[in-house]
């Protein structure tokens, strides 16, 4: 359960959470309440996920693992690049 925080340093975490600076989202919480790394996560990602779900269903971050499959990918394209030419 996140530790309580004042209106303006809730509003300070959900924008950093909103901007994608989930790291920064952590560090402001852990300077507001003081707790260690693994607490402050916990709870920043809590409050992400209750903020989540309160937005309408296409404004939702998405878990999706779209830039692993492309990395992958290329990957193995550079891969197959790599072998090819070294076996000219």
């Amino acid at each position: 359960m996140p530790a309580s925080l004042t209106p303006e340093q809730l509003q300070l975490v959900t924008t950093a959470l909103d901007n994608g600076n989930v790291i920064e989202a952590i560090k402001l919480y852990r300077s507001f309440t003081g707790c260690g790394l693994k607490e402050a996560k916990d709870a920043v990602d809590q409050l992400r996920a209750e903020h989540d779900a309160k937005l309408p269903e296409g404004q939702r971050r998405k878990s999706g693992c779209m830039g692993v499959i492309v990395f992958l990918v290329l990957m193995g394209a550079l891969s197959i690049a790599a072998t090819t030419h070294w076996l000219v």
